[in-house]
């Protein structure tokens, strides 16, 4: 995951925003946000999702995606996020169950391999 290295990024190219901007623009606290950026702690949900929308940038780009290696300017390019938005980097992982709700192990007839 790349959030902690993301957040950083992006609150420095908003024009040089502190720690304590960041904080106050998203409701928690500036020791909150040095926690994020160093790695120390993960943010909710709820707070990761802020600070997407804040970013105009999509969840899946702020946690999957090494944004300082994109550069500044394709981070807001409306065809990257559609692409996190769309289903092209979707996988459906199909799970089984019994009558009483229980997952089943499923048998796969092939050898393994890595």
């Amino acid at each position: 995951m790349y959030l902690s290295k993301n957040l950083k990024f992006l609150r420095e190219q908003n024009k040089r925003q502190s720690q304590e901007a960041l904080a106050n623009d998203l409701g928690v606290t500036r020791s909150a946000i040095s926690s994020y950026e160093d790695g120390r702690a993960e943010p909710k949900l709820v707070v990761m999702n802020k600070i997407a929308q804040y970013f105009n940038i999509s969840l899946d780009q702020l946690l999957n995606v090494d944004l300082s290696a994109m550069g500044e300017g394709n981070i807001e390019n409306p065809k990257e996020i559609k692409k996190y938005s769309s289903s092209q980097n979707l996988r459906i992982l199909t799970i089984t169950v019994d009558k009483e709700n229980n997952e089943n192990i499923e048998l796969v007839p092939a050898k393994a391999a890595a």
